[in-house]
């Protein structure tokens, strides 16, 4: 958790290769390990909180690698306004770069959920400072489809959703190179389908796709999520 402070907290990235590139296999498309970690300001301490395998592939996946999530439902609209807020009170408070929802479609009996994805949130903030790095899909428009399987997992009811939960472990994620946001390409639409595991972990099947053509341009076959437990005095009191 990032303090309230200005200090903050420190955090680094660490990726080095983890084979010997070969003939067939060189720099770009070995498999490199990466880790995550943070450092507290009082004790000096490092956290390892993250670590994981990742290669770059040149060529495209075959046209039935991934299995489409349906997007046939009995939908109802959602305020992005209104999850949100419940976010806030079950303890994941995400500022306005951290909310790019928009246009939530949910259905209960499907624990199935589809929303807009904006790729540009840190726009107007990139332009004062000057640029920012290069992403294929931006950080916060990742995390924006984490959010969106919260919310399908409570098939889209706000009211019902009593915990919270985090990522804690993705088997595969695929992105597809190229789906930047442009000027005629400000947001893409996101699908999630999940289903709580108990009171303390949920799993989710997460899809983007390119707002244009159809594409599917990012897919995660299973997102594990675990109990986050620090609740709000609003939600404690209510």
């Amino acid at each position: 958790r990032v303090p309230k402070d200005d200090v903050g907290i420190e955090i680094m990235t660490s990726m080095e290769l983890s084979e010997v590139p070969t003939a067939n296999t060189n720099n770009s498309s070995a498999w490199a390990t990466f880790t995550l970690s943070s450092v507290a300001k009082d004790s000096g301490q490092w956290v390892q909180h993250c670590t994981g395998r990742i290669r770059v592939k040149t060529a495209a996946p075959p046209k039935d690698a991934f299995e489409r999530i349906s997007t046939d439902m009995d939908a109802r609209s959602v305020p992005s306004s209104i999850w949100y807020k419940r976010f806030t009170e079950l303890g994941l408070e995400y500022g306005p770069t951290f909310q790019p929802l928009s246009g939530i479609q949910a259905d209960p009996s499907q624990s199935l959920a589809v929303a807009q994805v904006a790729l540009a949130t840190t726009k107007e903030i990139d332009a004062k400072q000057g640029g920012a790095s290069d992403y294929i899909l931006h950080p916060t428009s990742l995390d924006a489809i984490f959010q969106l399987a919260l919310v399908a997992s409570y098939g889209g009811k706000a009211d019902e959703a009593q915990n919270a939960f985090v990522p804690t472990e993705i088997n595969n994620m695929y992105i597809k190179n190229g789906i930047k946001a442009a000027s005629s390409q400000e947001s893409a639409t996101a699908v999630a389908t999940a289903r709580l595991r108990g009171l303390r972990s949920a799993h989710a099947k997460l899809q983007l796709l390119d707002p244009e053509t159809g594409e599917l341009v990012m897919h995660i076959a299973n997102l594990r999520c675990v109990l986050f437990t620090e609740v709000t005095p609003s939600l404690a009191s209510s």
